[in-house]
């Protein structure tokens, strides 16, 4: 798979899917100033692509999440009963929701996805579409 550079568009468009408002990871920043200061795509474009070139640059701050325990049920007092969400930073994951975009493209192109991963699959039910296949 050949790498091209990182556009300001992509980072445009994977933008534009992104939610707004989500829950702030370590970096705290939230999405809407991504979308709303079109002036930093250019960079983080660029920042991407540096670190695709120099993987041991990537600073310690873009993989570090922050992990809270939610309750799932009551009563509070017990440990099984929360489950552990991490917020990842909004950079990291609009880096890699591009990597994902950029691989799914040419598995699609290069047909080698196997028809047996519906889980991967976009615009596919997944284990669904597997039992009416069955049936």
């Amino acid at each position: 798979m050949k790498w091209d550079e990182v556009t300001a568009r992509e980072i445009e468009m994977k933008l534009r899917k992104a939610s707004t408002w989500k829950t702030l990871g370590p970096d705290a920043v939230c999405n809407f100033w991504l979308k709303v200061l079109t002036s930093l795509h250019k960079d983080l474009a660029m920042s991407k692509n540096y670190l695709c070139m120099h993987p041991k640059h990537t600073p310690h701050w873009l993989t570090t999440g922050k992990t809270m325990l939610l309750l799932k049920s009551e009563p509070a007092s017990y440990p099984k009963n929360y489950r552990p969400i991490t917020c990842l930073p909004t950079t990291y994951k609009l880096y890699m929701g591009i990597d994902a975009d950029r691989v799914y493209s040419h598995l699609e192109e290069n047909s080698i996805m196997a028809v047996e991963q519906k889980g991967n699959k976009r615009k596919s039910y997944g284990t669904k579409d597997h039992l009416l296949l069955k049936s």
